[in-house]
């Protein structure tokens, strides 16, 4: 871990790279599990049972 050791030596860039990182991470998380279909079975879940009724 090279890089690790200047961490904070330019904070505007270092904490805006880490944000940049974390949203990305998360919007590939998302894509994935639409890919997959996880959107789905997190809205079977979620459906109240008492429709079926």
């Amino acid at each position: 871990m090279q890089k690790g050791s200047t961490f904070g030596a330019d904070p505007f860039s270092d904490y805006l790279g880490l944000l940049v990182w974390g949203m990305s991470a998360d919007v590939a998380s998302r894509s994935l599990s639409h890919l997959t279909g996880g959107d789905e079975k997190k809205q079977e879940a979620t459906t109240p049972d008492r429709l079926n009724s």
